[in-house]
């Protein structure tokens, strides 16, 4: 019995190890074989494999020669897609000739002076591109090859993070990369990228995504830090998405000013916001989430402009404010809630004015832009007065009823009620006396009058009929 435990156990530790060497050489092979095999077979002069491409000054059908024209040296460049650097290059030498002398840019050169069948390898790259040239003239010697193995590392959180540590307090960092959370390279450690100082973030163009294995905002901006994002690209297409759960989160006592840029298809949320959130300029978008699709505030958020569209929540679309939500321009518009709000829910103060934009939200398919559950009403900043181009949709957690409108805004001196309208068309915004309420639409005069002077010609002709009836029965 005791050789038959034996026999099992040396079986089951055979199989727990062989499990677990499987494991590391499968991750070790994912870890350090990043790369792409480019064949120099044509004259086009370049050549590419995702997410690398190859631009070579002297191809031929068969290869690149490396070899110099008048004193020019033909040269070879690799270089990374957005997204990851070049950290090494191999390739062996098909042929070489006389006495080549090689040279790069960025890296390590193991071989300047190879022979036919040598390996050059150029180490430590981690840059965007590389060249690698030849610097002999042409009598002097050449170099051919025909295959290149070109090893890529592709930039996470891990590299964000270093990059935003390294830079100053009240600098900026402009990104000239993509960079994705990578679950075995940034692990627990870097699933957020913090902000602890003040620095402006210029996306230029690139993407800051989550992964699909976060289950972390992409951003957390710490007590006492500030973010301003930025966008300097010309297509504006610089994104902060793939959050879970949320693009940004704004920590008690920090700021973050959105001036430019997108906060685009995150989970839980585009934006949650527990200190300053100042929204100049950018767009929110295709975010979804419980309490406010595109941004949740609990304590300030100030909107100036920009955009919140086509997201998603059960309350608040577009925002749920339960603090304090001024809104002087900008526009949410598109968005949609499965229960109230599909523009705005608030619960707390809500303060609009200037080009303020509240339109074409839905819950389901009702129209439903701010949505005002019981006593809450709307404060109209008069400092920050209403201008052309002005809209705010409104509905009510309370029914208007003839006798008993329901009042939708504080104290005013003035009216304002044409920038406003019910998102019932059974209801109407009116200005009465100091303030705003939503009031059942009164039938109007032609439907009043056409039913009284219905009743009366009923009654006239039938005593028409009556009459006509005595006379031939007389």
């Amino acid at each position: 019995m005791k050789k038959v435990w034996r026999k099992f156990a040396a079986v089951l530790l055979a199989a727990v190890l062989a499990v677990g060497i499987l494991h590391l050489s499968a991750a070790t092979v994912f870890a350090a074989d990043n790369y792409v095999e480019i064949t120099v077979d044509s004259d086009e002069g370049s050549f590419s494999k995702a997410p690398i491409s190859v631009s070579v000054t002297n191809p031929t059908a068969m290869g690149a020669w490396l070899t110099t024209n008048g004193g020019q040296p033909y040269s070879i460049t690799f270089t990374a897609d957005s997204g990851c650097v070049i950290s090494k290059i191999e390739a062996t030498v098909d042929t070489a000739l006389g006495s080549p002398s090689l040279s790069v840019t960025k890296g390590s050169l193991n071989n300047a002076n190879p022979t036919p069948g040598d390996s050059i390898t150029i180490s430590e790259i981690n840059a965007d591109s590389v060249t690698l040239m030849n610097n002999s003239t042409m009598s002097d010697g050449n170099v051919y090859i025909i295959t290149f193995k070109v090893y890529y590392t592709p930039l996470t959180f891990k590299d964000l993070q270093a990059l935003i540590d390294a830079t100053p307090n009240e600098d900026a960092v402009k990104l000239e990369k993509d960079y994705t959370y990578d679950s075995s390279v940034d692990g627990e450690r870097y699933s957020t990228i913090t902000i602890n100082k003040n620095i402006i973030l210029d996306l230029n163009g690139h993407t800051i995504s989550g992964g699909d294995a976060n289950e972390k905002f992409v951003f957390l901006i710490t007590q006492g830090a500030q973010m301003d994002l930025e966008d300097s690209s010309t297509d504006k297409t610089g994104t902060i998405t793939g959050g879970e759960p949320g693009g940004v989160y704004v920590y008690q006592g920090s700021t973050f000013t959105m001036n430019e840029g997108n906060i685009s298809d995150n989970t839980d949320g585009g934006v949650y916001n527990s200190g300053t959130f100042i929204m100049n300029g950018g767009k929110i978008t295709g975010n979804t989430g419980n309490k406010g699709g595109g941004v949740y505030n609990d304590r300030t958020f100030n909107m100036i402009g920009g955009t919140s569209s086509g997201n998603s929540a059960r309350y608040g679309g577009g925002v749920c404010n339960e603090g304090s939500f001024i809104m002087y321009g900008g526009t949410i518009s598109g968005n949609t809630a499965s229960a109230d709000g599909g523009g705005v829910y608030t619960r707390d103060a809500f303060y609009v004015g200037g080009n303020s934009n509240i339109t074409g939200n839905k819950k389901g398919e009702a129209a439903n832009n701010v949505y005002l559950p019981s006593d809450k009403t709307i404060t109209i900043a008069e400092d920050k007065p209403f201008v052309s181009g002005a809209s705010i949709g409104v509905s009510t957690e309370e029914v208007p009823t003839e006798d008993s409108p329901v009042i939708v805004s504080g104290t005013i001196t003035a009216d304002c009620s044409s920038y406003f309208s019910s998102d019932n068309k059974d209801y109407s915004v009116n200005f009465n006396t100091d303030h705003l309420e939503l009031a059942l639409v009164p039938p109007t005069g032609d439907s009043s009058n056409m039913i009284v002077w219905l009743s009366i010609l009923g009654v006239a002709a039938a005593g028409m009929i009556i009459a006509i009836l005595r006379r031939k029965a007389q």
